[in-house]
């Protein structure tokens, strides 16, 4: 087991403020704010992680349900389409030929619903990085009707 000291902890952060503006935010805050600003810091973080999961997990039910092929007279199809566990419990009740395609597909639609959360989620975090530089650039570059004339 690895152990981190907390010297060496401090020195990462210390040396590396310069990459983590919380740190510089944290730094301009008045004591009285402080605590306004971590609660909003952890209310945004809780909520990021509410709304990820949300997203993240309806996009792989949905694609789950949509991608599993049912071998031809399955007794219960709707219970196997609701996620790979109810899927492989039903295989389990099942014998032969029947048992093995649907373990096969249910893998196989699970494979591609993982790979599409993946991807929608590369795909919010590059959308959501471009609107971060956007508003960044425009915070930075002023307006030119703010440039003062010489």
């Amino acid at each position: 087991m690895i152990a981190i000291r907390p010297p060496l902890l401090k020195q990462s952060i210390t040396k590396n403020q310069h990459t983590f503006p919380y740190f510089r935010a944290g730094r301009a805050l008045t004591e009285d704010k402080a605590g306004l600003a971590g609660a909003i810091e952890s209310v945004a973080y809780e909520l990021g992680g509410v709304l990820g999961g949300t997203i993240l997990g309806s996009i792989l039910s949905f694609t789950y349900t949509k991608a599993l092929v049912l071998p031809q007279g399955n007794p219960a199809p709707a219970f196997a389409r609701d996620s790979l566990d109810q899927a492989l419990l039903l295989a389990g009740h099942l014998s032969g030929d029947t048992m093995t395609k649907l373990i096969t597909q249910a893998k196989s639609a699970f494979d591609i619903a993982f790979v599409t959360v993946l991807l929608a989620g590369t795909a919010i975090m590059l959308l959501m990085a471009a609107v971060i530089a956007r508003i960044i650039s425009r915070a930075i570059t002023p307006e030119p009707s703010r440039v003062p004339h010489s």
